[in-house]
């Protein structure tokens, strides 16, 4: 938490100083990008102001029983994704994507004067990016993708910020409009769910409900501390050698800051476990490990961006 609060005051310092050092031509776009990225900072930390805005979205009272904005809230931006379209027009709009949760949150922006204001957010399930009527269900769709998790993960992120795209070109001169109140209401109440059950599932994870887990996060630690490729494979014995000897010749900070992001049933005794950098919202660490009794060894690390 401590981490995520300086990566905000930070995130929020350097837009104080950002004028001054932007060109003329690119100062617009730069300014709503760091605005855009301020706003997550935000949102990772559960700012006040962060979660001003998101108890603002129409239909966010739905939430209920489901705790604060922040609470709520917080595990979506750890893993958001930023996108940015309009960006050189008056109204330009940013994209803020969860891969894990299949789940968006548009904010329009307005300029005033010499910065951005931001005028509206709504949320909604990533199916209805390219298509407001779509159907969906509540588990993310890449789940029980027909070509695996990781592929259907990153194959279905790719699709939801081509829709994106589509819809809010990044050089249009036109801003972008404000979604109904009432189609924005019911984004918002189709996106809850997955909202709630990843917010329930973030709790279960330090519960202690889940007896294997956090010697399976020892030694998925004590691998990636591993100094030299043949060590990562000693760890993890299944771990192909490129991702090994990406793994050791990473920071140890890497380590020491990830944090723990979803835990996915992968057959019967088969378990993906998914980290990540809480700045970072589209490369993950995945660790696969296998059920035997409380114990689930990893048997192979892999790392993958959703934006390839």
């Amino acid at each position: 938490m401590n981490r995520a609060r300086r990566a905000a005051a930070f995130a929020w310092l350097a837009l104080a100083a950002f004028s001054a050092a932007a060109s003329a031509e690119e100062a617009g776009p730069r300014l709503f990008a760091a605005h855009a990225l301020a706003l997550r900072a935000e949102g990772v930390a559960g700012g006040a102001d962060a979660a001003a805005a998101l108890a603002a979205i129409p239909g966010a009272a739905a939430a209920g029983g489901g705790g604060s904005p922040a609470a709520l809230w917080r595990p979506f931006f750890a893993n958001a994704v930023v996108a940015l379209g309009r960006a050189r027009s008056p109204a330009p709009i940013a994209l803020y994507y969860n891969p894990l949760l299949d789940v968006a949150l548009l904010a329009l922006w307005e300029k005033r004067g010499d910065g951005y204001r931001l005028a509206s957010v709504h949320a909604l399930p990533g199916e209805r990016l390219a298509d407001p009527g779509a159907e969906f269900a509540l588990a993310p769709p890449w789940f029980d993708a027909p070509d695996g998790p990781l592929n259907g993960l990153v194959r279905i992120s790719g699709e939801r910020l081509a829709a994106f795209l589509r819809a809010h070109p990044a050089d249009a001169a036109a801003g972008g409009e404000p979604a109904a109140f009432a189609a924005a209401a019911a984004g918002m109440r189709a996106a809850l769910p997955r909202l709630l059950w990843g917010a329930a599932r973030s709790a279960r994870w330090t519960d202690g409900s889940i007896p294997w887990l956090e010697a399976a996060l020892a030694e998925i630690e004590r691998a990636l501390a591993a100094s030299t490729p043949a060590a990562v494979v000693a760890a993890a014995p299944d771990t192909d050698a490129e991702t090994a000897a990406a793994l050791a010749g990473l920071p140890p900070a890497f380590a020491e800051n990830l944090g723990l992001d979803a835990i996915l049933e992968a057959g019967a005794d088969d378990r993906l476990i998914f980290a990540s950098l809480p700045e970072d919202g589209d490369v993950y660490l995945v660790a696969h490990c296998r059920l035997d009794g409380a114990v689930c060894a990893p048997r192979r690390l892999a790392l993958f961006s959703v934006l390839e």
